[in-house]
C-alpha cells in the first residue's frame, strides 16, 4: 500500500520568475518514495502571480492539496496553510519562492526517518551557519548533526523538513511580523519548549554546499 505523500508548503508572494524556476527545479531533482503534493501559501499576491504558479505545477502534472492567496503575512499565511497540508501527509517540506534544487536528491530516508523516530521533528536541509553547535549522531547509515537546544538559531526558515509532531510540540508560528523577526522569535519559542521536545538534525552530507540555491535579491516582504 502506498504510503502518505511529502507535502510541500509553497511560500510564495509576487516574485513569478523566482517561483518558477523553484517549481522546476523542485518536479526536475526532488526524489520522494510516495509523490509530491502542494499547498499554494499565497500572501495575496497579483492574479497573475498565482495563476501562474498554480498553471507551472498544472504543467508537470503535479498535485494540489490546497491553496490560498490572501494577505496575512508570512506567520499568518503558514498557520493557515499547515493544517491544510498535514491533512495530506504528516511531513511537509517548507519552501519559500527563492529556493532552487540544484541536484539531484532522494528526501526518501529523510521522510521514513521523520515517520518512524518520534524524537526528532525536524530536518534542516539548508546550508550549516558558522558557529552552529551540536553533536554528530547516526540514523540508519546516515550522519546527523543533532542541534543543540540551548543557543539561538536552533531553528531555521530555509527549506527544511517538518513531522505534524513538531508543529503539535511547539506550536503555531508569531503572526504579524516580517519573515526575519517571525523566524527569530519561533527559535527563541522552540528554545522555550526544547525539553521533551522533538529535535532539530541536519544531514551531514550537505557539508559546506548549497544544494538549496538561493535565487537573486528581491524581498518577497518589504515594508510600504
Amino acid at each position: 500500500m502506498m504510503g502518505k505523500p511529502l507535502v510541500i508548503l509553497f511560500i510564495t508572494y509576487n516574485r513569478t520568475n523566482y517561483a518558477i524556476r523553484t517549481i522546476d527545479s523542485v518536479f526536475k531533482n526532488l526524489i520522494t518514495p510516495n509523490g509530491i503534493s502542494w499547498y499554494i501559501c499565497d500572501d495575496g499576491s497579483t492574479k497573475e502571480h498565482y495563476t501562474a504558479v498554480m498553471n507551472r505545477i498544472n504543467h508537470h502534472k503535479g498535485h494540489i492539496c490546497g491553496h490560498h492567496s490572501k494577505k496575512l503575512g508570512y506567520g499568518a499565511g503558514c498557520n493557515r496553510g499547515w493544517p491544510i497540508a498535514s491533512q495530506t501527509g504528516p511531513v511537509t517540506l517548507w519552501l519559500e519562492d527563492d529556493w532552487e534544487l540544484e541536484e539531484k536528491w532522494d528526501m526518501g530516508p529523510y521522510i521514513e526517518l521523520l515517520e518512524k523516530n518520534h524524537h526528532i521533528g525536524m530536518i534542516r536541509l539548508g546550508h550549516l551557519p558558522i558557529d552552529q553547535i551540536g553533536k554528530c549522531v547516526g540514523y540508519n547509515g546516515i550522519r546527523y548533526l543533532d542541534i543543540d537546544p540551548g543557543p539561538s538559531f536552533q531553528y531555521s526558515g530555509n527549506p527544511h523538513l517538518k513531522h505534524d509532531r513538531f508543529m503539535l510540540h511547539y506550536g503555531r508560528m508569531p503572526e504579524g511580523i516580517d519573515p526575519g523577526a517571525t523566524e527569530q522569535f519561533y527559535d527563541q519559542q522552540v528554545r522555550k519548549k526544547r525539553e521533551k521536545g522533538p529535535r532539530i538534525i541536519w544531514p551531514l552530507m550537505i557539508g559546506n554546499r548549497y544544494i538549496w540555491g538561493h535565487i537573486g535579491t528581491v524581498h518577497a516582504y518589504v515594508k510600504t
